[in-house]
């Protein structure tokens, strides 16, 4: 099953429902649920060369997070945000485009801290003022995390995954694996717990809650409000995010701030319905306003990880029949495999592969007459370019290669008229040849406008309410 996520992702909602474990271990499963999901599924593979090669950069963020970076500096903040690890670079500046523009945007710098956890690359990508590192804060927690133990319940949870998976993966790894998380959950959960009962914070915003159960949980405990800010497309069948209707999670943030239109969001939130309030999304309200050009003459293709070897089955035909010149916007994930992937389109010289430091994202929508994908949130943001979003289906690839049924996921888009659903290569083929929607400035739109005023008026109102 390695490799395989979709497969993995049934398996354990199978496993859920035979142990009935959401009612048997409330607190204890939902924190294992999504890594258990990865780990399953093979995600959690590192690069023991990578880690050498970053020792000593790690060192150095450890200094500074001990020191100037320190996230003790920031317990006199209102508002804490933990952004999320990947960056954009946006006019030669990195920033977390989640949490940035909108403290920007509502002027509450002096009132806000960002606490950043290393990025993907093994660095700190983040500027401006108020940005703390929480590199000491982990660092200790894994030395803390050995001296915990488990309690029955969670050896029990354990032992249930061993005798369910153990055809899949080595019992002893399956034990190894979910003692880790749930150790380092508890370590995490004690430090933040004291670095929240000194802290001034109010309200924590957290911009991905699977990996942060610890913050959230150790807030909560302290009477301080969680807020989770939308950062991707959660789609039924995203563990981190889909549960049975009407579970509501302990380690999930007391509030859920969206980026607008149901579309966006057809999981079923582990949180009361009357808390979800769709707020929009600042970073492309802004770019939408700065970037904009009047001819539109390319096809956008956003590729994935899992799907590369989807796409190299589809593009080349495509190019073929296709007169239109064809991008392939990498995933942060793909860029180190940049000259791999274009190396698969060599003899084709009207495909392009580009990434980040090629074109901003934004930017390639406003040329694109077409944006082609399976499922991203890519392709809801291509929506407010005026780009005619194509969405291939389930028919064109193996269901295990992606963590969620696209079909599924996108319907309620391509059911509003937003996006385009093909089947296979005549259909894309004819849906390429077809022209672009017209400017949807007064069109219904998938994310809501934000307002920096009504953003502050509801923070203001939840903390009346606490």
């Amino acid at each position: 099953m390695k490799g395989e996520y979709g497969a993995a992702v049934q398996s354990i909602l199978q496993a859920e429902l035979k142990g009935d474990l959401l009612s048997q271990y409330p607190e204890i499963w939902p924190l294992v649920r999504y890594p258990f999901s990865e780990y399953i599924a093979g995600r959690f593979r590192s690069s023991s060369s990578k880690k050498r090669r970053g020792f000593f950069k790690r060192a150095i963020f450890l200094l500074y997070s001990l020191c100037s970076k320190n996230p003790i500096l920031a317990c006199r903040k209102k508002f804490i945000f933990i952004s999320h690890p990947r960056k954009k670079v946006i006019s030669g500046n990195c920033i977390d485009i989640y949490t940035r523009p909108l403290i920007d945007l509502t002027g509450i710098d002096e009132d806000s801290a960002c606490l950043e956890k290393i990025d993907e690359h093994g660095g700190h990508l983040g500027c401006g003022r108020n940005v703390y590192y929480l590199d000491c804060f982990l660092f200790a927690s894994l030395f803390l995390s050995k001296i915990f133990m488990l309690n029955s319940k969670e050896k029990q949870l354990i032992g249930f995954l061993c005798d369910n998976f153990s055809h899949e993966v080595k019992s002893y790894e399956i034990k190894r694996f979910c003692c880790s998380v749930i150790k380092k959950n508890k370590a995490q959960s004690f430090l933040w717990g004291l670095y929240f009962k000194i802290s001034q914070a109010k309200i924590v915003f957290v911009v991905n809650g699977a990996g942060n159960e610890s913050v959230i949980l150790a807030a909560k405990r302290n009477g301080i409000t969680t807020i989770e800010l939308q950062h991707g497309t959660p789609a039924q069948g995203k563990l981190n995010y889909d549960y049975p209707e009407g579970f509501l999670k302990q380690c999930f943030c007391d509030y859920f701030f969206s980026f607008g239109n149901k579309v966006l969001c057809s999981a079923n939130l582990p949180v009361q319905k009357q808390r979800i309030i769709p707020m929009g999304f600042p970073f492309l309200e802004m770019r939408r306003s700065e970037v904009c050009s009047a001819v539109k003459d390319r096809v956008l293709v956003i590729s994935q990880p899992n799907l590369r070897d989807v796409l190299k089955q589809i593009l080349p035909k495509l190019a073929l029949e296709c007169s239109k010149p064809i991008y392939i916007k990498l995933h942060p994930g793909e860029v180190e495999y940049k000259s791999t992937i274009q190396s698969y389109y060599k003899n084709y010289p009207s495909i392009h592969v580009v990434d980040d430091t090629d074109f901003d994202l934004y930017e390639l929508f406003s040329l694109s007459e077409v944006v082609l994908g399976f499922f991203s949130t890519a392709l809801y943001e291509a929506v407010e370019f005026s780009a005619r979003v194509v969405v291939l289906s389930n028919e064109f690839m193996s269901k295990s290669a992606i963590n969620v049924d696209i079909d599924k996921a996108m319907e309620p888009a391509i059911n509003g008229g937003f996006m385009h659903k093909v089947s296979n290569m005549s259909e894309l083929i004819d849906e390429l040849s077809l022209s672009a929607p017209q400017n949807l400035v007064n069109s219904p739109r998938i994310f809501l406008p934000f307002d920096s005023d009504r953003f502050l008026s509801v923070i203001c109102a939840i903390e009346a309410d606490r």
